[in-house]
């Protein structure tokens, strides 16, 4: 083998893995994880039901099949898979935090999730997503305050 190759055979996963980061760093910044991950990062494991690659948008962020949202009495869980998790670290928001209400867009419709503690960030659920945490929450009553804007389109705080 040559120099050159073997540099070439060197050089591409480190420039491929500071690029990856360099971009997971952007979108973490600039779609709002960082600031989520400032008021809500997890220290510990998830306990509860989780549900595996859904999809969401966080500001501008498009997250497509690759969030695992977990829910428990308590809260929300959020966490991307691994090879997304650098800057991303697991979010876990108590029901408390967060405002819900519906939306829609020209191709979907869906709910938007707002944080008390983090204005200005505002994560973007499909409606049969945003459906399955209602479903969980019916098994606590007090965690949920629904009005109703339209039959079957709740909207509410937690």
């Amino acid at each position: 083998m040559s120099k050159t190759t073997i540099l070439i055979l060197v050089a591409f996963p480190v420039y491929f893995s500071v690029l990856w980061c360099l971009i997971l760093w952007i979108i973490a910044l600039s779609g709002g994880w960082k600031k989520l991950a400032n008021r809500y990062a997890m220290p510990g494991n998830f306990q509860g039901q989780v549900l595996r690659f859904q999809s969401a948008r966080l500001n501008w962020s498009n997250y497509s099949n690759i969030l695992s949202i977990g829910l428990s009495e308590r809260g929300l869980y959020l966490s991307p898979m691994a090879i997304f998790r650098p800057f991303h670290p697991p979010l876990f928001i108590p029901w408390e935090e967060i405002e819900a209400g519906p939306f829609q867009r020209a191709l979907w419709r869906g709910y938007q999730l707002r944080f008390r503690a983090v204005p200005g960030v505002t994560l973007e659920l499909f409606q049969g997503t945003f459906q399955h945490i209602l479903d969980f929450l019916e098994r606590y009553p007090d965690r949920l305050q629904v009005d109703e804007l339209e039959p079957g389109r709740p909207r509410g705080r937690f």
